[in-house]
C-alpha cells in the first residue's frame, strides 16, 4: 500500500523548484540535471568540476531514491526518472543535510515524451 498521489497544486506548493530538465548522469544516489524550463524559484546551481567546464551553467543535483529491498508502507523510490537522457518535471525541496534537491513526494517526478 503506497500513500495518494498529491496534486499539481499540492506538490507546486511543497516544492521550492519546479522544473523541466535533462537527466545528465546519475551515480550513488544522486543525478545531475540541466534545467530547460524554470517554472518556480530560483535554483541552487551546481557549479564545480566537469559539467561547469563543458558549459552545463543551468546544472542541479538531485538524490533520487532506489527500490527498497523489502518494500514497506510508505516506501517509495524514482531511480527510473532518472536515467540519463529522460526528459523530466520535477517538483523538487532542497535537502540542507545532503546538499541536494529531492522529490516533494513520490509522484513528483514525471518523464516527460
Amino acid at each position: 500500500m503506497v500513500a495518494a498521489p498529491l496534486s499539481d497544486d499540492e506538490l507546486a506548493g511543497r516544492a521550492d523548484l519546479i522544473v523541466e530538465a535533462r537527466v545528465l548522469y546519475r551515480s550513488n544516489g544522486r543525478a545531475a540535471i540541466n534545467l530547460g524550463r524554470i517554472i518556480k524559484g530560483k535554483p541552487r546551481l551546481y557549479r564545480q568540476g566537469w559539467l561547469r567546464w563543458l558549459g552545463l551553467r543551468r546544472t542541479v543535483i538531485v538524490g533520487y531514491r532506489s527500490q527498497p529491498q523489502n518494500p514497506s508502507l510508505g516506501d517509495w523510490w524514482d531511480e527510473d526518472a532518472f536515467s540519463p537522457g529522460n526528459r523530466i518535471r520535477a517538483y523538487l525541496a532542497w535537502d540542507d543535510r545532503a546538499e541536494c534537491y529531492e522529490a516533494v513526494w513520490w509522484n513528483g517526478i514525471d518523464i516527460l515524451p
